[in-house]
This record gives C-alpha cells, structure tokens and sequence, in this order.
C-alpha cells in the first residue's frame, strides 16, 4: 500500500486543496487524500472545524477559513496556494436551494452560482498554469 500512496503522491502532490473541507463529502475528500500522503489546503468557513480537522490529519496541512460565494474569499484561497505545488483540487463546497422559485430570495440564488459555480472556474484559472 505504501508505494501506491507513494506513487499517488508523485502524481498530484505534494499539496491538494479541498473547498468544503468543514463537512461531509470535503471533509472525507480531505481525510482520505491525507491517506494517500498529501499535504492538504482546507478550505471552508468555519476555521475552528478545519483547525480540528488539521489536528487529526498526518500530513502538513493549512487553514483557509474562506467564503468562497465571493471574490475575496476566493482571492485568499488562490494567496495561500500560491507558494504550494497544489497538483489535485477537489471542489465539495457547494449548496442548494429547492422549491417554489419565486418564493427563494433572488439573492440567494445568486450566492449559489457564485459558490457553486463562479467559485469553481475561478479557484480553477488560477491553479490550472502551477498544475500544467
């Protein structure tokens, strides 16, 4: 098992960046490439959760507590991977909204493509040039 992590860490490592990393599917995206043998950017709102999180983890690991529904959050995430050699993203921020539409705030539709959508190619135009 060793040399398959060793040989998936020399593919995508040494550092990933994981959005969402507070809970759910982040949160286990995140445990699991840990497992692998890469260091991991956590990324999600809450820091206190993603300080937690990093305690357990047994790889290097550092803290972005971010909104990423808006340009300076996702301004800070792109600042602190700028030094890392981020080879694997994995984007598991995200939410939904479900209903009768003219009764869901327009503005929080709006926040749902920023987050689930603006976020993603952002984070991704940034990081694609270091990872090519």
């Amino acid at each position: 098992m060793q040399a398959v992590n060793r040989r998936f860490a020399q593919r995508f490592g040494p550092w990933a960046l994981v959005t969402g990393a507070s809970e759910g599917i982040g949160r286990e995206m995140a445990r699991g490439l840990a497992r692998r043998g890469l260091n991991v950017i956590l990324v999600a709102r809450r820091e206190e959760v993603l300080v937690s999180l990093a305690a357990e983890l047994a790889v290097r690991t550092d803290v972005v507590a971010a909104d990423l529904s808006t340009p300076e959050g996702v301004t800070k995430v792109l600042a602190a991977a700028e030094d890392k050699e981020v080879g694997l993203a994995a984007f598991a921020a995200g939410f939904g909204t479900s209903g009768d539409f003219t009764g869901i705030a327009a503005e929080e539709e709006l926040q749902m493509v920023d987050l689930n959508c603006r976020s993603v190619v952002a984070l991704l135009h940034g990081l694609v040039p270091a990872m090519a």
